[in-house]
């Protein structure tokens, strides 16, 4: 879903929103403006369907006058919406793994299960280090 309208505001060649996402040309859907922005708060569409993103906006003030359904929003106008924040997701997992760990000759985990011989699977290791 496209993400709340927060409004019409001035830009200029210090740019409002500081990341440029999108040089424009071929009309941008609001969907896709956001998901170019999805690492920020905020996105814009201007001018002729450049897209911006940043953590703030407004610093050159408001304006009344962006066109924000046209194909040219106006220039050195920035039609902002929010960019909703992720869900956070909750991960259960069952397996025992802890990471990757990189080790050295003093080896941080003495015991060799392996010996001699082919590598053991994952249950073979787990059951030689009981």
């Amino acid at each position: 879903l496209p993400s709340p309208f927060k409004g019409c505001f001035k830009d200029a060649a210090d740019r409002d929103l500081t990341f440029s996402a999108r040089k424009g040309g071929s009309v941008v859907t609001r969907e896709e403006a956001q998901k170019l922005c999805a690492a920020y708060k905020y996105y814009s569409i201007q001018f002729d369907q450049q897209v911006f993103c940043g953590d703030s906006f407004g610093k050159h003030g408001s304006a009344s006058d962006c066109q924000c359904d046209s194909q040219n929003v106006g220039a050195w106008r920035n039609c902002v919406y929010s960019v909703p924040e992720a869900p956070s997701v909750s991960v259960v997992s069952t397996s025992p793994f802890l990471g990757c760990h990189v080790d050295a000759g003093d080896r941080d985990l003495p015991f060799n299960a392996r010996g001699e011989g082919a590598t053991p699977t994952r249950a073979q290791a787990q059951q030689m280090c009981k």
